[in-house]
């Protein structure tokens, strides 16, 4: 019987055989020969700074988004303080035109818009541009306007403001609100109050016997802001009734024909003077009054 003598190469290894190397079923699969070190560096170094510039996009993004919020918010705030500003130049006497209760600066850019509505149509604009043109107009000058609006609100929010009650009314309004007990009480505000003033018997007395006369009142100032919420509310449920009912109206034209519509009533102020007196409560017109020569140019 041959005897097995193992085969060794010239360096005394044994050849490779796919058993003994324990290379059965995908096992004992020799691991990926390591990258170098600079090698490593460099990749880590490469995902650090996409990390970097991935967090700086996010950070520029996040600012802008924010200056863009900030140039909204500055331009509302802008946009209330001018409807302020214009509210005070009436007040003083400085907002004088009486066109469409407007002040006269005002009233130059609204007779200047017009002009440029008159150009638009010599030029034969389209009915686009035109009616771009109208929507602008209508926002800023008409009475159910965007703009009519906020002055509306501006005026309401500020007569709200001085009805509300200063803080010394608001205080005693609230000291002479409670039940017996407060007034009792040594720990209460109102023996604080009594002892700081020192306030005698007859002043205390006379205080209390207040009580009712201030409780009447503190409920007629509520019904009072109660009653100007719900104008509030009533007149912007107007416009937005007006609106819609205009925009029907004129939605029956075409934008070209609005604008000369809107010149004919620049051109034929005298007979649209003698309107005014129709929205006046006591007024009383005579009908002869309203047949006024039109201009027909």
């Amino acid at each position: 019987m041959d005897t097995f003598e193992p085969m060794f190469y010239e360096n005394g290894e044994a050849p490779g055989n796919s058993f003994f190397d324990g290379d059965i079923a995908g096992e004992f699969k020799p691991e990926p020969a390591p990258a170098n070190e600079d090698e490593q560096k460099r990749l880590q170094r490469l995902e650090r700074n996409r990390e970097i510039a991935r967090k700086c996009r996010k950070r520029k993004r996040e600012r802008a988004n924010a200056l863009h919020d900030e140039v909204i918010r500055l331009r509302e705030t802008n946009r209330k303080l001018e409807h302020q500003l214009k509210i005070c130049q009436s007040k003083l006497g400085q907002a004088t035109s009486g066109r469409g209760n407007r002040g006269k600066d005002e009233e130059t850019r609204r007779l200047d818009e017009v002009k440029r509505m008159g150009e638009m149509l010599k030029q034969r604009a389209s009915e686009d541009e035109i009616k771009e043109r109208m929507k602008a107009y209508t926002e800023l000058y008409a009475d159910y306007g965007e703009e009519r609006l906020n002055v509306i609100k501006i005026l309401i929010s500020q007569l709200e403001q001085t009805l509300m009650p200063t803080q010394i009314s608001k205080m005693l309004l609230w000291l002479l609100s409670h039940e017996e007990n407060f007034y009792t009480d040594s720990n209460a505000i109102w023996s604080t109050l009594v002892k700081d003033l020192k306030l005698d018997d007859r002043q205390v007395k006379e205080f209390l016997s207040h009580r009712k006369k201030l409780g009447t009142q503190n409920n007629g100032m509520k019904k009072v802001l109660k009653g100007l919420k719900l104008l509030s509310d009533d007149v912007e449920e107007n416009m937005k009734k007006r609106r819609k009912e205009m925009e029907h109206i004129t939605n029956l034209i075409s934008p070209t024909q609005q604008a000369k519509f809107l010149l004919w009533i620049e051109e034929n102020q005298a007979c649209i003077h003698l309107l005014d007196k129709l929205w006046k409560p006591s007024a009383k017109v005579d009908p002869k009054e309203l047949k006024a020569p039109i201009n027909t140019k």
